[in-house]
């Protein structure tokens, strides 16, 4: 496997998405990992949030975090409010991620 997109989407005090970051940290020695938080999940990537310290750790071992712009900004936040490593990204964007050849798509409702 040469890199895999986790797409969380559970709230951030779910099972789900603290299953899903485990994931991507188990993930991570195997190959290049990328997060993508959508839905509720965005939320996670706001400072001060359930999986902040999580989501930092994850980026500081060179996991890309991203969240969905339309989720993120239907529920009233902004750039400004994520995390300082978070990237956001559009519709556009994850669906080149999870059509990209070389990534495995992993989903985590």
């Amino acid at each position: 496997m040469k890199s895999c997109l986790v797409i969380v989407s559970s709230s951030p005090s779910s099972v789900q998405a603290v299953r899903g970051l485990q994931t991507a940290s188990d993930l991570q020695s195997k190959g290049g990992v990328s997060v993508m938080l959508i839905q509720d999940a965005v939320l996670g990537a706001l400072k001060r949030s359930r999986l902040s310290e999580r989501l930092m750790q994850l980026t500081s071992r060179g996991t890309s975090i991203y969240v969905l712009a339309e989720h993120l900004h239907k529920r009233g936040f902004l750039a400004h409010d994520l995390l300082e490593k978070v990237k956001i990204a559009d519709y556009g964007q994850l669906v080149e991620f999870m059509m990209d050849e070389e990534t495995s798509t992993i989903g985590v409702f």
